[in-house]
């Protein structure tokens, strides 16, 4: 009888043992710390190369829909589709941030990245702007988007010179 509650008490303490440092290991605060922060270079790596990517010749940017648009409204659409293009681009990187500095920080209960990645993060688009839009179907843009000119980053800016409808050569 007394063996087998020393060995039910051995293999209950292994097992707390065990398991006490398989959860702390991984989620040690250096290791943490590490993982944001290899996660964070490597965002800011894939950032640059995307930014630099936005900087290529465009040739035309064939839409009848866009075309039709006003020249105001041809402009922000522009901005918009330019704004997903470059979350498409680093949206890997930026997912593996995230979740690195959601382990970080609820582990540590240390908010400061956190509180700084919200603020980084917060819609850029003003009311005003908002309010231009409200009359456009948001598939269009995300179908805009998605065609093989406006699919990768550009600048909205030179972009806006190669509107032109789609029966044009």
């Amino acid at each position: 009888m007394h063996y087998k509650k020393a060995k039910l008490l051995l293999g209950a303490i292994a097992l707390i043992s065990f398991n006490s440092v398989g959860v702390s290991w991984p989620y040690d605060e250096s290791t943490l710390l590490n993982n944001m922060n290899n996660t964070y270079s490597a965002l800011e790596s894939k950032t640059g190369a995307c930014m630099e990517l936005s900087k290529r010749e465009l040739t035309s940017i064939k839409s009848d829909w866009l075309y039709a648009q006003d020249k105001l409204k041809q402009k922000i659409i522009l901005l918009v589709v330019s704004r997903i293009a470059s979350e498409r681009c680093v949206e890997e990187e930026k997912t593996a941030y995230t979740m690195a500095l959601m382990n970080y920080t609820s582990e540590t209960e240390d908010k400061t990245n956190i509180d700084k990645w919200v603020v980084l993060n917060k819609s850029f688009y003003t009311q005003e702007t908002l309010n231009l839009l409200s009359d456009v179907d948001p598939e269009k843009i995300i179908s805009l988007s998605k065609s093989a000119e406006l699919s990768k980053p550009f600048d909205p800016r030179i972009a806006y010179e190669f509107i032109t409808p789609e029966s044009i050569d």
